[in-house]
């Protein structure tokens, strides 16, 4: 299955109705197939949905525990500064 990396414009994904601009994968259109050649329709690509759907998830649990931390602690961001 081949990835493009952009999603059609005049298209939207028919899962989750979105049509912003990230990899997709077009899925075949059963009944329409005529040898090599059949209709198809976009979807966003695997990858996108699941980062989408985790940061749907994680994103208030991480905000809650950092609202929550302890006051005496030290944090370090990923390029080591001090926040």
């Amino acid at each position: 299955m081949k990835q493009f990396e952009h999603f059609p414009a005049e298209s939207s994904c028919f899962l989750c109705g979105k049509k912003t601009d990230s990899p997709c994968v077009l899925i075949g259109v059963d009944g329409t197939g005529d040898g090599r050649i059949e209709q198809a329709e976009p979807i966003y690509s695997l990858v996108e949905r699941i980062k989408e759907q985790i940061r749907r998830e994680l994103t208030p649990a991480f905000e809650k525990a950092w609202e929550e931390r302890p006051s005496n602690a030290e944090y370090w961001n990923w390029e080591g500064d001090r926040i």
